[in-house]
Protein backbone atom coordinates (compact mmCIF):
# COMPACT_ATOMS: atom_id res chain seq x y z
CA UNK A 1 0.00 0.00 0.00
CA UNK A 2 0.97 3.65 -0.18
CA UNK A 3 2.05 3.78 3.49
CA UNK A 4 4.47 0.89 3.01
CA UNK A 5 5.89 2.51 -0.12
CA UNK A 6 6.35 5.82 1.70
CA UNK A 7 8.01 3.97 4.60
CA UNK A 8 10.39 2.18 2.20
CA UNK A 9 11.30 5.45 0.46
CA UNK A 10 11.89 7.07 3.86
CA UNK A 11 14.22 4.22 4.85
CA UNK A 12 16.20 4.57 1.62
CA UNK A 13 16.51 8.33 2.13
CA UNK A 14 17.62 7.80 5.74
CA UNK A 15 20.24 5.25 4.60
CA UNK A 16 21.53 7.71 2.00
CA UNK A 17 21.69 10.45 4.62
CA UNK A 18 23.67 8.24 7.03
CA UNK A 19 26.02 7.09 4.25
CA UNK A 20 26.59 10.68 3.13
CA UNK A 21 27.22 11.71 6.74
CA UNK A 22 29.82 8.91 7.08
CA UNK A 23 31.46 10.05 3.86
CA UNK A 24 31.66 13.62 5.16
CA UNK A 25 33.21 12.40 8.40
CA UNK A 26 35.89 10.52 6.44
CA UNK A 27 36.63 13.59 4.34
CA UNK A 28 36.80 15.78 7.43
CA UNK A 29 39.35 13.38 8.93
CA UNK A 30 41.48 13.78 5.78
CA UNK A 31 41.35 17.57 6.02
CA UNK A 32 44.17 19.67 7.58
CA UNK A 33 44.30 19.39 11.36
CA UNK A 34 43.83 23.11 11.88
CA UNK A 35 40.38 22.99 10.24
CA UNK A 36 37.49 22.05 12.53
CA UNK A 37 35.90 18.84 11.25
CA UNK A 38 32.13 19.01 10.88
CA UNK A 39 29.51 16.58 9.57
CA UNK A 40 26.22 17.03 7.82
CA UNK A 41 23.42 15.63 9.92
CA UNK A 42 20.57 16.37 7.51
CA UNK A 43 18.12 19.19 7.23
CA UNK A 44 19.18 22.65 6.13
CA UNK A 45 22.71 23.61 5.18
CA UNK A 46 23.60 20.83 2.70
CA UNK A 47 24.59 23.31 -0.02
CA UNK A 48 26.82 25.30 2.35
CA UNK A 49 28.38 22.13 3.71
CA UNK A 50 29.18 20.74 0.27
CA UNK A 51 30.60 24.11 -0.79
CA UNK A 52 32.95 24.46 2.19
CA UNK A 53 33.81 20.87 3.12
CA UNK A 54 34.03 19.21 -0.29
CA UNK A 55 34.63 21.87 -2.91
CA UNK A 56 37.18 23.70 -0.78
CA UNK A 57 38.97 20.74 0.71
CA UNK A 58 38.56 17.96 -1.83
CA UNK A 59 37.89 19.76 -5.09
CA UNK A 60 34.41 18.27 -5.60
CA UNK A 61 31.11 20.00 -6.29
CA UNK A 62 27.59 19.65 -4.94
CA UNK A 63 26.35 18.52 -8.37
CA UNK A 64 28.93 15.73 -8.51
CA UNK A 65 28.05 14.37 -5.08
CA UNK A 66 24.30 14.58 -5.70
CA UNK A 67 24.74 12.67 -8.97
CA UNK A 68 26.84 10.03 -7.22
CA UNK A 69 24.56 9.58 -4.19
CA UNK A 70 21.40 9.44 -6.30
CA UNK A 71 22.97 6.91 -8.68
CA UNK A 72 24.08 4.42 -6.00
CA UNK A 73 21.84 1.95 -4.21
CA UNK A 74 22.49 1.80 -0.45
CA UNK A 75 24.32 0.53 1.37
CA UNK A 76 27.55 1.87 -0.21
CA UNK A 77 30.86 3.03 1.19
CA UNK A 78 32.75 6.25 0.73
CA UNK A 79 35.20 4.52 -1.62
CA UNK A 80 32.24 3.28 -3.69
CA UNK A 81 31.04 6.86 -4.00
CA UNK A 82 34.53 8.15 -4.87
CA UNK A 83 34.99 5.44 -7.51
CA UNK A 84 31.67 6.44 -9.03
CA UNK A 85 32.76 10.08 -8.97
CA UNK A 86 35.96 9.26 -10.88
CA UNK A 87 33.95 7.36 -13.47
CA UNK A 88 31.56 10.30 -13.78
CA UNK A 89 34.43 12.74 -14.31
CA UNK A 90 36.01 10.54 -16.94
CA UNK A 91 32.68 10.23 -18.74
CA UNK A 92 32.12 13.97 -18.60
CA UNK A 93 35.70 14.76 -19.70
CA UNK A 94 36.35 16.43 -16.34
CA UNK A 95 39.28 18.41 -14.89
CA UNK A 96 42.61 18.18 -16.72
CA UNK A 97 44.48 16.59 -13.81
CA UNK A 98 42.28 13.48 -14.10
CA UNK A 99 43.02 13.07 -17.80
CA UNK A 100 46.00 11.16 -19.14
CA UNK A 101 47.49 11.40 -22.56
CA UNK A 102 47.16 8.11 -24.41
CA UNK A 103 50.57 6.49 -24.86
CA UNK A 104 51.45 4.60 -28.00
CA UNK A 105 54.80 4.04 -29.69
CA UNK A 106 54.59 5.64 -33.10
CA UNK A 107 57.04 7.23 -35.51
CA UNK A 108 57.96 10.63 -34.09
CA UNK A 109 57.56 9.69 -30.41
CA UNK A 110 59.86 12.13 -28.53
CA UNK A 111 62.67 10.54 -26.49
CA UNK A 112 64.79 12.05 -23.71
CA UNK A 113 67.67 9.95 -22.36
CA UNK A 114 70.66 10.83 -20.13
CA UNK A 115 74.17 10.06 -21.38
CA UNK A 116 77.24 10.81 -19.21
CA UNK A 117 75.35 13.35 -17.14
CA UNK A 118 73.65 15.13 -20.09
CA UNK A 119 70.10 14.83 -21.42
CA UNK A 120 69.97 13.98 -25.12
CA UNK A 121 66.81 14.36 -27.17
CA UNK A 122 65.62 12.40 -30.15
CA UNK A 123 62.60 10.62 -31.59
CA UNK A 124 61.47 7.22 -32.85
CA UNK A 125 62.30 7.04 -36.54
CA UNK A 126 61.54 3.40 -37.45
CA UNK A 127 60.06 0.19 -36.12
CA UNK A 128 58.92 -2.00 -34.65
CA UNK A 129 61.31 -4.72 -35.73
CA UNK A 130 61.19 -8.03 -33.88
CA UNK A 131 64.61 -9.44 -33.14
CA UNK A 132 66.54 -11.30 -30.47
CA UNK A 133 68.62 -9.72 -27.73
CA UNK A 134 72.30 -10.46 -28.33
CA UNK A 135 72.92 -11.44 -24.70
CA UNK A 136 69.74 -13.23 -23.61
CA UNK A 137 68.39 -14.39 -26.98
CA UNK A 138 64.92 -13.19 -25.97
CA UNK A 139 62.82 -11.75 -28.79
CA UNK A 140 61.35 -8.26 -28.41
CA UNK A 141 60.03 -5.43 -30.54
CA UNK A 142 62.75 -2.84 -31.18
CA UNK A 143 62.32 0.75 -32.33
CA UNK A 144 64.99 2.87 -33.99
CA UNK A 145 65.65 6.13 -32.11
CA UNK A 146 67.61 8.94 -33.78
CA UNK A 147 69.02 11.68 -31.54
CA UNK A 148 69.48 15.33 -32.41
CA UNK A 149 73.25 14.83 -32.76
CA UNK A 150 72.74 12.08 -35.36
CA UNK A 151 73.42 9.11 -33.07
CA UNK A 152 71.10 6.12 -33.56
CA UNK A 153 70.01 3.57 -30.95
CA UNK A 154 67.54 0.66 -30.80
CA UNK A 155 65.05 0.66 -27.92
CA UNK A 156 62.58 -1.92 -26.64
CA UNK A 157 58.98 -1.11 -25.71
CA UNK A 158 59.92 -0.70 -22.06
CA UNK A 159 62.84 1.60 -22.88
CA UNK A 160 60.60 3.80 -25.04
CA UNK A 161 58.19 4.13 -22.12
CA UNK A 162 61.02 4.82 -19.67
CA UNK A 163 62.64 7.54 -21.80
CA UNK A 164 59.46 9.12 -23.21
CA UNK A 165 60.27 12.83 -23.32
CA UNK A 166 56.85 13.88 -22.05
CA UNK A 167 57.28 12.12 -18.72
CA UNK A 168 57.68 14.78 -16.00
CA UNK A 169 61.13 15.35 -14.50
CA UNK A 170 61.37 15.73 -10.74
CA UNK A 171 62.65 19.14 -9.68
CA UNK A 172 63.30 18.05 -6.10
CA UNK A 173 63.58 14.25 -5.97
CA UNK A 174 63.97 12.51 -2.65
CA UNK A 175 67.73 12.09 -3.10
CA UNK A 176 68.14 15.78 -3.78
CA UNK A 177 69.61 17.56 -6.76
CA UNK A 178 72.20 16.19 -9.17
CA UNK A 179 75.71 17.33 -8.27
CA UNK A 180 77.96 18.86 -10.92
CA UNK A 181 81.65 18.20 -11.61
CA UNK A 182 83.87 20.27 -13.92
CA UNK A 183 87.16 18.97 -15.32
CA UNK A 184 89.63 21.43 -16.82
CA UNK A 185 92.46 20.29 -19.14
CA UNK A 186 90.59 16.98 -19.37
CA UNK A 187 92.89 14.90 -21.56
CA UNK A 188 91.43 11.37 -21.57
CA UNK A 189 88.62 12.54 -19.28
CA UNK A 190 89.21 9.96 -16.55
CA UNK A 191 87.77 12.22 -13.84
CA UNK A 192 84.70 12.96 -15.98
CA UNK A 193 84.09 9.25 -16.55
CA UNK A 194 84.31 8.34 -12.86
CA UNK A 195 82.08 11.18 -11.64
CA UNK A 196 79.51 10.33 -14.31
CA UNK A 197 79.50 6.74 -13.03
CA UNK A 198 78.65 8.14 -9.57
CA UNK A 199 75.54 9.80 -10.99
CA UNK A 200 76.95 13.33 -11.28
CA UNK A 201 76.34 15.76 -14.08
CA UNK A 202 79.72 16.32 -15.70
CA UNK A 203 81.41 18.69 -18.09
CA UNK A 204 85.02 18.71 -19.24
CA UNK A 205 87.16 21.07 -21.30
CA UNK A 206 90.26 20.71 -23.41
CA UNK A 207 91.67 22.82 -26.20
CA UNK A 208 92.75 19.80 -28.26
CA UNK A 209 90.05 18.09 -30.30
CA UNK A 210 91.72 14.68 -30.10
CA UNK A 211 91.09 14.60 -26.35
CA UNK A 212 88.14 12.94 -24.66
CA UNK A 213 86.30 16.01 -23.37
CA UNK A 214 82.71 17.18 -23.63
CA UNK A 215 83.75 20.66 -24.83
CA UNK A 216 86.70 21.82 -26.91
CA UNK A 217 87.48 25.35 -25.82
CA UNK A 218 90.50 27.44 -24.82
CA UNK A 219 90.33 28.09 -21.08
CA UNK A 220 91.24 31.71 -21.75
CA UNK A 221 87.99 32.03 -23.73
CA UNK A 222 85.67 30.07 -21.44
CA UNK A 223 82.29 31.71 -20.86
CA UNK A 224 79.50 30.74 -18.50
CA UNK A 225 77.67 28.94 -21.32
CA UNK A 226 80.68 26.61 -21.60
CA UNK A 227 80.19 25.59 -17.95
CA UNK A 228 76.43 25.89 -17.56
CA UNK A 229 76.09 26.03 -13.78
CA UNK A 230 78.17 26.56 -10.65
CA UNK A 231 80.27 23.42 -10.02
CA UNK A 232 80.31 21.40 -6.81
CA UNK A 233 83.71 19.92 -7.70
CA UNK A 234 86.53 21.10 -9.98
CA UNK A 235 89.52 19.06 -11.11
CA UNK A 236 92.31 20.78 -13.06
CA UNK A 237 95.49 19.41 -14.54
CA UNK A 238 97.18 22.44 -16.15
CA UNK A 239 99.95 22.04 -18.71
CA UNK A 240 103.13 21.08 -16.93
CA UNK A 241 105.93 21.51 -19.45
CA UNK A 242 107.05 24.92 -18.15
CA UNK A 243 107.04 23.62 -14.55
CA UNK A 244 108.71 20.29 -15.30
CA UNK A 245 112.15 19.45 -13.92
CA UNK A 246 112.79 17.68 -17.23
CA UNK A 247 112.89 21.12 -18.90
CA UNK A 248 116.18 21.78 -17.15
CA UNK A 249 115.40 25.36 -16.17
CA UNK A 250 114.60 26.42 -19.71
CA UNK A 251 111.32 28.12 -18.77
CA UNK A 252 111.70 28.90 -15.06
CA UNK A 253 114.44 29.11 -12.43
CA UNK A 254 113.01 29.88 -8.96
CA UNK A 255 116.45 29.52 -7.36
CA UNK A 256 117.63 32.63 -9.21
CA UNK A 257 114.30 34.43 -9.04
CA UNK A 258 113.60 33.92 -12.73
CA UNK A 259 110.03 32.69 -12.51
CA UNK A 260 109.36 33.29 -16.21
CA UNK A 261 112.15 33.02 -18.78
CA UNK A 262 110.10 32.29 -21.91
CA UNK A 263 106.89 33.40 -23.60
CA UNK A 264 105.44 29.95 -22.90
CA UNK A 265 105.99 30.44 -19.16
CA UNK A 266 104.24 33.81 -19.25
CA UNK A 267 101.30 32.31 -21.14
CA UNK A 268 101.04 29.47 -18.65
CA UNK A 269 100.89 32.05 -15.86
CA UNK A 270 97.79 33.51 -17.52
CA UNK A 271 96.27 30.05 -17.84
CA UNK A 272 96.94 29.41 -14.15
CA UNK A 273 95.32 32.68 -13.05
CA UNK A 274 92.24 31.99 -15.22
CA UNK A 275 91.94 28.56 -13.59
CA UNK A 276 92.12 30.15 -10.12
CA UNK A 277 89.50 32.71 -11.19
CA UNK A 278 87.05 29.93 -12.12
CA UNK A 279 87.67 28.16 -8.81
CA UNK A 280 87.24 31.35 -6.75
CA UNK A 281 84.02 32.07 -8.61
CA UNK A 282 82.70 28.60 -7.80
CA UNK A 283 83.71 28.98 -4.14
CA UNK A 284 81.86 32.32 -3.94
CA UNK A 285 78.54 30.68 -4.77
CA UNK A 286 79.17 27.13 -3.51
CA UNK A 287 81.29 27.36 -0.33
CA UNK A 288 81.30 23.56 -0.12
CA UNK A 289 83.06 23.17 -3.50
CA UNK A 290 86.08 20.83 -3.52
CA UNK A 291 89.10 21.52 -5.73
CA UNK A 292 91.91 19.29 -6.94
CA UNK A 293 94.87 20.61 -8.92
CA UNK A 294 97.22 17.98 -10.38
CA UNK A 295 100.77 18.52 -11.64
CA UNK A 296 103.97 16.49 -11.69
CA UNK A 297 106.35 17.16 -8.84
CA UNK A 298 108.43 20.05 -10.13
CA UNK A 299 108.44 23.82 -10.00
CA UNK A 300 104.75 24.64 -9.63
CA UNK A 301 104.86 24.24 -5.85
CA UNK A 302 107.62 26.86 -5.76
CA UNK A 303 105.70 29.49 -7.72
CA UNK A 304 104.41 32.56 -5.83
CA UNK A 305 101.15 32.17 -7.74
CA UNK A 306 100.63 28.77 -6.14
CA UNK A 307 101.58 30.10 -2.71
CA UNK A 308 98.84 32.71 -3.14
CA UNK A 309 96.33 30.05 -4.14
CA UNK A 310 97.20 28.05 -1.03
CA UNK A 311 96.10 30.87 1.27
CA UNK A 312 92.82 30.26 3.05
CA UNK A 313 91.17 33.40 1.66
CA UNK A 314 91.82 32.36 -1.94
CA UNK A 315 91.38 28.58 -2.23
CA UNK A 316 92.78 27.14 0.99
CA UNK A 317 94.41 24.24 -0.86
CA UNK A 318 97.23 22.08 0.48
CA UNK A 319 99.52 19.66 -1.35
CA UNK A 320 99.88 15.92 -0.99
CA UNK A 321 102.55 13.82 -2.73
CA UNK A 322 101.50 10.69 -4.65
CA UNK A 323 103.40 8.28 -6.88
CA UNK A 324 101.46 6.84 -9.79
CA UNK A 325 102.90 3.37 -9.24
CA UNK A 326 100.71 3.25 -6.13
CA UNK A 327 97.68 3.44 -8.39
CA UNK A 328 98.48 0.57 -10.74
CA UNK A 329 100.85 2.27 -13.18
CA UNK A 330 104.20 0.95 -14.36
CA UNK A 331 105.96 4.29 -13.92
CA UNK A 332 106.60 6.06 -10.65
CA UNK A 333 105.90 9.64 -11.81
CA UNK A 334 105.97 11.63 -8.54
CA UNK A 335 102.96 13.93 -8.62
CA UNK A 336 101.54 16.70 -6.45
CA UNK A 337 97.82 16.98 -5.77
CA UNK A 338 96.49 20.17 -4.19
CA UNK A 339 93.06 20.11 -2.57
CA UNK A 340 91.04 22.12 -0.08
CA UNK A 341 89.54 18.92 1.38
CA UNK A 342 91.47 17.38 4.25
CA UNK A 343 89.49 14.14 3.96
CA UNK A 344 90.34 13.83 0.27
CA UNK A 345 94.04 14.56 0.82
CA UNK A 346 94.12 11.86 3.50
CA UNK A 347 92.61 9.34 1.10
CA UNK A 348 95.00 10.07 -1.79
CA UNK A 349 98.44 10.30 -0.20
CA UNK A 350 100.75 7.41 -1.05
CA UNK A 351 104.38 7.19 -2.12
CA UNK A 352 106.56 4.42 -3.51
CA UNK A 353 108.08 2.30 -0.72
CA UNK A 354 109.56 -1.17 -0.43
CA UNK A 355 106.37 -2.45 1.18
CA UNK A 356 103.96 -0.96 -1.34
CA UNK A 357 105.74 -1.16 -4.72
CA UNK A 358 107.16 -4.31 -6.40
CA UNK A 359 109.49 -2.13 -8.49
CA UNK A 360 111.07 -0.32 -5.53
CA UNK A 361 114.41 -2.18 -5.66
CA UNK A 362 114.69 -3.21 -9.31
CA UNK A 363 113.39 -0.03 -10.92
CA UNK A 364 110.17 0.90 -12.65
CA UNK A 365 109.83 -0.61 -16.13
CA UNK A 366 108.37 2.57 -17.66
CA UNK A 367 109.80 6.08 -17.52
CA UNK A 368 107.85 9.31 -18.04
CA UNK A 369 110.67 10.55 -20.26
CA UNK A 370 109.84 9.75 -23.88
CA UNK A 371 106.38 8.59 -22.86
CA UNK A 372 105.01 11.97 -21.84
CA UNK A 373 101.53 11.70 -23.39
CA UNK A 374 100.67 8.38 -21.74
CA UNK A 375 102.29 9.40 -18.45
CA UNK A 376 100.32 12.64 -18.40
CA UNK A 377 97.08 10.68 -18.03
CA UNK A 378 95.85 10.39 -14.46
CA UNK A 379 95.54 6.71 -13.43
CA UNK A 380 91.98 5.45 -13.74
CA UNK A 381 92.16 3.96 -10.23
CA UNK A 382 93.16 7.35 -8.82
CA UNK A 383 90.32 9.07 -10.69
CA UNK A 384 87.89 6.51 -9.30
CA UNK A 385 89.17 7.06 -5.76
CA UNK A 386 88.75 10.83 -6.09
CA UNK A 387 85.19 10.50 -7.44
CA UNK A 388 84.06 8.00 -4.81
CA UNK A 389 85.68 9.93 -1.96
CA UNK A 390 84.18 13.28 -3.00
CA UNK A 391 80.79 11.67 -3.54
CA UNK A 392 80.97 10.14 -0.05
CA UNK A 393 81.98 13.46 1.54
CA UNK A 394 79.08 15.27 -0.08
CA UNK A 395 76.68 12.49 0.87
CA UNK A 396 77.63 12.86 4.53
CA UNK A 397 77.36 16.65 4.28
CA UNK A 398 73.92 16.30 2.61
CA UNK A 399 75.01 18.65 -0.17
CA UNK A 400 72.41 17.14 -2.50
CA UNK A 401 69.71 18.60 -0.27
CA UNK A 402 71.01 22.13 -0.79
CA UNK A 403 69.37 23.95 -3.70
CA UNK A 404 71.37 24.57 -6.85
CA UNK A 405 72.61 28.11 -7.35
CA UNK A 406 70.64 30.14 -9.89
CA UNK A 407 72.64 33.02 -11.36
CA UNK A 408 71.07 36.22 -12.59
CA UNK A 409 71.91 37.59 -16.07
CA UNK A 410 74.03 40.25 -14.37
CA UNK A 411 76.05 37.63 -12.47
CA UNK A 412 76.57 35.64 -15.65
CA UNK A 413 77.76 38.78 -17.44
CA UNK A 414 80.23 39.46 -14.63
CA UNK A 415 81.69 35.97 -14.97
CA UNK A 416 82.08 36.38 -18.72
CA UNK A 417 83.86 39.72 -18.46
CA UNK A 418 86.14 38.53 -15.63
CA UNK A 419 84.73 40.64 -12.79
CA UNK A 420 82.74 38.00 -10.89
CA UNK A 421 85.07 38.00 -7.87
CA UNK A 422 86.24 41.61 -7.84
CA UNK A 423 84.33 42.23 -4.63
CA UNK A 424 86.56 39.72 -2.82
CA UNK A 425 89.79 41.70 -3.29
CA UNK A 426 89.54 43.49 0.05
CA UNK A 427 89.00 40.16 1.86
CA UNK A 428 92.11 38.67 0.23
CA UNK A 429 94.32 41.65 0.97
CA UNK A 430 93.00 41.73 4.54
Amino acid sequence: NSNDEEHAVAQIEETKRKTLTTAYRDLAAMAPTHVHAVTYEGGEGLEDFVQTELAWRMGTTKEEWEAVVNDLVPPFSTNDAMQKLFALRKQCNGPAHYQREHFSINIGLPIRKPFHGYLHYGKVTAGPERKADQETGKYSDYYEVTYDDGEVEDMTNQECIRYWAKLPTLKNPVRGRTLFALELFAGVGAITQEFASCGWEVRSHDILKDKNSTDYVDIMKILFKDIGRVPDFIFASPMCFTYSLLAGGKHRSPATGEYEKTAEALHNNSIFTKMIYIMRWAKKYNPHVIFVIENPKGLLQRMPLMHMAETEKVLGIRAVHVDYCQWGRMEKKPTMLWSNSEELRGALGGTCTASTCPFFYRGHPVSPRGNSEASAEIPQALAKEIAQCVNSIFYQMKIRKKPAVELSPEEIEKFDNGTAVLGDREEISG
